[in-house]
């Protein structure tokens, strides 16, 4: 019984943040789309604030296919379904 009493005893600094820990667990379970979007508000707030750097040697290759080469192929694309 003491054990009990000692735990319950122990004051709104073992108490609060547990509150605040339990109800942001409940309201993602609750409501995770809500939650979703603040997420991505936060992000965009971040990103405006401090972009971030691109680095100059990106690996990207950005390829300019001519029309006649594009009105050449002939036959579905491999990845369409049948």
């Amino acid at each position: 019984m003491k054990r009990l009493l000692s735990f319950l005893r122990r004051g709104i600094i073992y108490w609060l943040p547990m509150a605040l820990l339990m109800t942001a667990a409940l309201a993602r379970l609750a409501i995770p789309e809500v939650l979703d979007r603040l997420s991505l508000f936060a992000f965009d707030i971040y990103e405006r604030a401090a972009p971030r750097q691109m680095p100059d040697d990106l690996p990207v290759l950005i390829v300019d296919i001519a029309v006649a080469v594009a009105a050449d192929h002939r036959g579905r694309h491999p990845r369409q379904a049948a």
